[in-house]
Parts: C-alpha cells; sequence; structure tokens
C-alpha cells in the first residue's frame, strides 16, 4: 500500500510556501464566516478544546451527508463521556470554556464551502486567478489546545470524505522549548493517534514558549531539535512542518540548529509564527532557504515591539503588577 501522502499546499493554492495567508484564531461563526468569505485567506487557523458550545442562529445549511456524518461521531463523543444536557464538546477557542462554534460546525461549513466553489460553474481551479475577489477553496489548520480533544476531534476529521477538507494540518506544542512549560500533550501519543487516524493531514508539531528571559534569550538549542528528531525518527515522519516563534529564530545559535530540522528530510518544512519586527521580516523574506518557509507572522507595532523587549531583556523579573497593566493593553495571546 503507497504512502499517503497530505496535499501539498503550493500546488493546492498556487503559491509558494511564504505567501501562503492564514486566517487567525477562528474560533467563532462570526469569525469562520469572515474567513469563508475572504478572497485573500488560504488557510483557516483555528484552536480546538473540550469546552461548553454554545450555538447560535446562523442563516444558511450545511451539507445533509456531512451533518449526518458529524452528528453520528458526537453522539459517539457524547456517549463515551457519559454526557448530560452539560456534557463537554469539542469546540473552538484558545482560552475561553465555551463557544458558539463546535468542531463538528466549523468542519462541515468548511466542507460545504469547497464544495460550492468546486461546484459546476464555479471558478476553474486550474486556470491562473484573474480577478482575487474570486472565490477560493480553504484549508484548515487545527491547533490542538487540549489532550482531551484530540480523539474525539479526529474521528470527526475522519467521518468527512477525503480531500474535501482541502489541505489539513494538525498542530499541537508536544515538547518544552525555549522559556516554555513542559506540554500537556504526550508526544508519542499525538503523533500516533494523528498518524493513524488522518495520515493524509499533515503533522505539525512543535515546542511551547514562553516570555524570554535572559537565559533563553538564544532561542532554540541543539537539545531541542535533537528531542524533536527522535521523535519524528520514532515514527518515520516525512511529511512534516515544525512551527517555531519568529522571535527565537534568527539567532545565529538558534538557527544553526533550527537549519538541522530542514537538513534531516527535504519533505520537512518550518512555520514561523508570532510578531516580527522589520529585521526578523527581512530575514525570512530574503532567507536562501525560504521556500521551505511558511510564513504565519504579524507586523508588530512600536508600542508592542517596546513591550517585547522588556520581556526578552528582563523576562521573570518583571513585577507581576506590571505585567498585569501591560497584558491590559496587550494580552499575552496577541503580543507573543
Amino acid at each position: 500500500m503507497g504512502e499517503s501522502r497530505p496535499i501539498n499546499l503550493c500546488e493546492y493554492f498556487g503559491r509558494a510556501r511564504p505567501d501562503i495567508v492564514w486566517g487567525h484564531a477562528v474560533n467563532s461563526q462570526a469569525e469562520l464566516d469572515l474567513s469563508l468569505g475572504s478572497a485573500e485567506v488560504h488557510m483557516i487557523e483555528a484552536d480546538v478544546k473540550v469546552g461548553r458550545h454554545v450555538p447560535r442562529p446562523r442563516a444558511g445549511a450545511d451539507s445533509a451527508d456531512d451533518r449526518t456524518a458529524v452528528a453520528a461521531a458526537e453522539r459517539e463523543l457524547l456517549s463515551d463521556q457519559g454526557a448530560g444536557s452539560d456534557a463537554a464538546r469539542v469546540i473552538m477557542a484558545h482560552d475561553l470554556a465555551s463557544s458558539d462554534l463546535a468542531l463538528s460546525d466549523f468542519l462541515a461549513a468548511v466542507a460545504a464551502h469547497n464544495s460550492r466553489v468546486r461546484a459546476p460553474g464555479g471558478p476553474d481551479l486550474a486556470k491562473p486567478r484573474d480577478s482575487e475577489s474570486q472565490p477560493r477553496p480553504k484549508g484548515i489548520k487545527l491547533d490542538f489546545k487540549d489532550p482531551r480533544a484530540v480523539s474525539p476531534a479526529l474521528r470527526l476529521l475522519a467521518a468527512f470524505e477525503q480531500g474535501s477538507l482541502g489541505p489539513v494540518w494538525l498542530n499541537a506544542d508536544v515538547l518544552a522549548g525555549p522559556g516554555g512549560h513542559a506540554s500537556p500533550f504526550a508526544a508519542r501519543d499525538f503523533v500516533r493517534d494523528c498518524s493513524a487516524l488522518m495520515p493524509g493531514a499533515e503533522l505539525s508539531i512543535g515546542w511551547t514558549t514562553g516570555f524570554a528571559p535572559v537565559e533563553h534569550a538564544a532561542g532554540y538549542t541543539a537539545r531541542h531539535v535533537d528531542e524533536m528528531l527522535a521523535l519524528c525518527d520514532e515514527f518515520s515522519l516525512r511529511h512534516v512542518t515544525f512551527p517555531v516563534r519568529a522571535s527565537m529564530c534568527t539567532g545565529a545559535a538558534a538557527w544553526r540548529e533550527l537549519a538541522r530540522l530542514l537538513c534531516h528530510r527535504h519533505s520537512f518544512t518550518l512555520t514561523f509564527w508570532g510578531f516580527a519586527n522589520g529585521h526578523i521580516d527581512e530575514w525570512l523574506r530574503n532567507h536562501e532557504l525560504r521556500d521551505r518557509f511558511y510564513v504565519d507572522t504579524k507586523e508588530m507595532a512600536a508600542a508592542q515591539s517596546t513591550v517585547w523587549h522588556l520581556f526578552r531583556l528582563f523576562g521573570a523579573n518583571v513585577p507581576f503588577s506590571a505585567r498585569r497593566r501591560l497584558f491590559f493593553f496587550f494580552p499575552a495571546k496577541t503580543l507573543f
């Protein structure tokens, strides 16, 4: 039996890797509608956890077949959890305990959108686009925040016809990285489950990171890379992207280690995320290996840059009272 390969984003969207556009934190019905309607967004990134689904009325209908499939999968999930009326569900959320968007509805909406734009009379995706206003198919990146959500989410994904969701990425911070806490995920379990239940998905496995005091200023180290390569070799992984925080990559020592990931297999890539100042952005765009990079960074405003440098310099030494004032204006989720 041949290897099940993930959908190639460059071929699917007709764009180079650094030019793929990402929709960020699409964790509500309103955000999903915006991303699906956007002519610019290629990949829809959303956070996945176990929580409470608080649905809101919405116009439009999803594919009946898809709805039947995911409803059956959700009934199995709820049964497994000994569900009552307040049973936890797999939802799209980062920090909140509830969301108006369940994973089942998220997946069904993306599949229905992709089906429409490929329908007879829809845009010819094999031809160059004359207008960026034309609708485009989407792919998804599911960023797991809760280990409890992995198994039920994979079952929901498996209910959809292969290819109907476009390229599928499965992301989790499975190892501790620079300044990061211990990962809540069992790295081997995450890789094993994703590979078994969604062999056509691309694994996006990375490291937890945190505010960077002086001892972590160098960013990613040989230990971080060695642990990741050992995990990849244990499962003979061939198609992996490694999400790395852009601000911790451009130092000479950190880049020397991260480059080993790209040298290990030609099919390995890096996905740079987080805020980037002009220097970092220029480094990414002009690097000789930029064709192996996905760039999912945000421009850092002057005030945000100042706060970021404070934490880079002082890290845990910033008084708690000062942190609270800074986070009031710049939540850590958006700053870092």
